[in-house]
């Protein structure tokens, strides 16, 4: 039996759907006639991005077929491993865009160059995102704040296929995510908030799920709704999520519209009478982030590796978070 004109076929009409869909390279050039953001450059460079993410997917399919360890691993200060060959492809795919003077990465080492860099505080980004690679390809990007779009990954088009293009975190979650196997050494708030979601005598506990991954639990909470938490600990005093590569992207992509309902503004006037608390307010994923003191998009990196605490997710989740820290302050 000849498959040949039924392959075609089913291509032809993938093709025509593709037409017909909203996919990642439609939304780079859309508007650009109005949208003073989206130059000519700035085009390009998504698209090398774009370039990036897709060869990087298929190294990963290809790396087990031909049995290659395409990844050689280093660790860095805080003894995570970084993968080094994403690195470098995302690195190429820049240099060849020609529009790059310098990129940096969480595992760039310190040099004099770095130290001259000018740091420029996360509300001054235009884009953040971030892929999760698992058996469905799924991108989370947020171009000018405005919203935040999920693409699926289609693999016989070779092309992101929209599947939300207005991604919104439920208000409240079922899930907590944080390293639990350093509770020992949480601040006291963070702490009595985890003991809190987990009591039956306040509400349905809820799920504790933490993959060590912070873009895979960074996915659960926007699919799902719930809190990330990467607080300070006593090994870590200053926090643990890095504010350039980590903290600023994820507050970028999970901000949102924050509309205060009257049963709203005592708390949020609480908040800010104690200690000028900043919740991430603007449009995007519908949530809320914070380092249990100011917006992380509101500070000014001192240097390249700049850590600090992070609290994101769901609104509800994240405003009861700093009620309790409040309470702490307030109590001292």
């Amino acid at each position: 039996m000849d498959l040949q004109p039924f392959k075609a076929t089913l291509l032809d009409s993938r093709k025509s759907q593709a037409r017909e869909t909203f996919t990642l390279r439609r939304n780079i050039i859309a508007d650009r006639e109005v949208n003073p953001m989206k130059t000519p450059k700035f085009i390009m460079l998504m698209e090398s991005i774009e370039m990036a993410m897709r060869s990087l997917i298929q190294y990963n399919g290809r790396a087990r077929l031909i049995k290659e360890y395409l990844v050689t691993s280093s660790h860095h200060e805080t003894g995570n491993v970084e993968e080094k060959t994403a690195e470098n492809v995302i690195l190429q795919c820049l240099k060849s865009s020609g529009l790059v003077c310098y990129a940096y990465s969480s595992a760039s080492k310190k040099s004099e160059v770095l130290q001259r860099a000018r740091l420029k505080p996360g509300n001054e980004m235009l884009v953040a995102g971030f892929v999760v690679y698992s058996s469905a390809i799924a991108l989370f990007i947020s171009m000018g704040g405005n919203s935040t779009q999920e693409y699926i990954y289609d693999e016989v088009l070779g092309e992101f296929i929209v599947q939300d293009p207005d991604v919104k975190i439920p208000v409240k979650g079922k899930f907590y995510c944080i390293d639990e196997a350093q509770s020992e050494m949480w601040d006291q708030p963070t702490l009595e908030f985890v003991t809190m979601k987990k009591s039956p005598k306040i509400g349905p506990p809820k799920h504790y799920k933490f993959s060590g991954s912070l873009c895979v639990d960074m996915y659960v909470c926007l699919k799902y709704g719930g809190i990330l938490m990467y607080p300070k600990t006593l090994r870590s005093p200053t926090g643990t999520a890095k504010l350039t590569f980590e903290a600023n992207p994820m507050a970028y992509i999970a901000r949102c519209a924050f509309l205060l309902s009257s049963g709203w503004l005592p708390l949020i006037s609480s908040i800010f009478r104690i200690q000028k608390y900043f919740l991430v307010c603007s449009r995007a994923a519908g949530g809320l982030a914070t380092t249990g003191f100011s917006s992380p998009l509101d500070i000014t990196p001192e240097h390249l590796h700049q850590t600090v605490p992070l609290y994101l997710g769901s609104r509800e989740e994240v405003v009861d978070l700093l009620e309790n820290v409040t309470i702490r302050l307030a109590t001292k």
